[in-house]
């Protein structure tokens, strides 16, 4: 591998950003034959050093990459901001200096995230925005003229003590400020907005969770269909009608059908062997429905069971003695 030779990469870095002006770390790294693991070392190890700076805004997810003489060719990436952001921008762009106290709820959001065109000039509780010079520091006619634009706002909203009567009494601390209409509305739309997205976040939430359900339905539904489907081709060859089935599972399917023109409760176990226990619990439970059975089952009753039966079948009924 080709020896680097740091001090030579670092020039070519700072030529490229003088002549192209602020750039993505992959357009610099084009510019000096690397990639961009490399170049985003020697970007770094230049903002260390102080000689290039590296952009708060991000241009497709990427910061950008300057020398502070070129700082006011950031202006070409506005358009690269939030819509809210971008119109903060414009705003302080042409008005120069905005008092935060008499701008919109979001306004005054988007301005603390424009960190690249937004100064903070804080005068005693006051807190101003001034927008971002070409040098990158405020020269002295301009410190003059946000000290005359402090000066005139506080004037026009603090009256002269000689204008002020004789009982009037100066208080010590500034009356809170009342809110107009259109700040009120802009704050309630914010909060409309919160409110609709978090109740799209829960929306999406009850629609992953309902989808999972059904996901976890199906599967039971298909393990629970093999007994059924067992059963279906044998019910048609010994010509038995299935008209509704009652309940089913992966152990058991019961359902009223149809024999012979005779209506039937069929009980298909997916078992070998049946309790007397079993065999009367499932007659209590089904004996509103007051028709007689057809039992199946994977293997053969045992005796005492038939024999049981065989005895029901052939008794006529039941006196009692005495």
């Amino acid at each position: 591998m080709e020896k680097i030779d740091a001090k030579q990469v670092k020039e070519k870095i700072l030529q490229f950003l003088e002549i192209r002006g602020p750039s993505l770390p992959i357009q610099v790294a084009k510019s000096i034959n690397l990639n961009t693991i490399f170049t985003s070392a020697f970007l770094s190890e230049l903002s260390s050093d102080g000689l290039i700076k590296i952009s708060s805004m991000k241009v497709g997810g990427s910061p950008l990459y300057y020398i502070p003489s070129k700082q006011y060719m950031l202006e070409n990436f506005i358009s690269y901001l939030s819509p809210k952001e971008r119109e903060a921008c414009e705003l302080l762009k042409e008005k120069r200096f905005l008092n935060d106290s008499e701008q919109h709820p979001a306004i005054r959001v988007a301005l603390r995230s424009l960190k690249d065109f937004a100064i903070q000039i804080r005068n005693s509780d006051r807190l101003f925005w001034r927008y971002f010079l070409e040098s990158g520091e405020i020269k002295e006619k301009e410190k003059e003229q946000a000290r005359e634009t402090i000066e005139i706002i506080k004037q026009k909203e603090t009256p002269d003590k000689e204008e002020l009567k004789p009982n009037q009494e100066q208080k010590s601390a500034p009356e809170p400020k009342i809110e107009s209409r259109e700040d009120l509305i802009e704050k309630m739309r914010l909060e409309l907005l919160e409110k609709k997205e978090q109740l799209e976040k829960a929306r999406r939430e009850i629609e992953i969770k309902l989808q999972k359900r059904k996901k976890a339905q199906k599967k039971v539904q298909k393990i629970d269909d093999v007994f059924l489907n067992q059963i279906k081709p044998i019910l048609e060859q010994k010509e038995i009608e299935i008209i509704n089935i009652e309940e089913f599972d992966k152990r058991q399917v019961i359902a009223r059908v149809k024999k012979q023109n005779s209506g039937y409760l069929l009980i298909a176990l997916n078992k070998k062997k049946l309790e007397d226990e079993e065999l009367v619990k499932l007659d209590k439970k089904y004996s509103n429905l007051n028709l007689p059975y057809l039992l199946f089952l994977k293997g053969d009753l045992p005796k005492r069971t038939k024999e049981i039966i065989d005895a029901h079948k052939k008794l006529e009924s039941v006196e009692k003695m005495g």
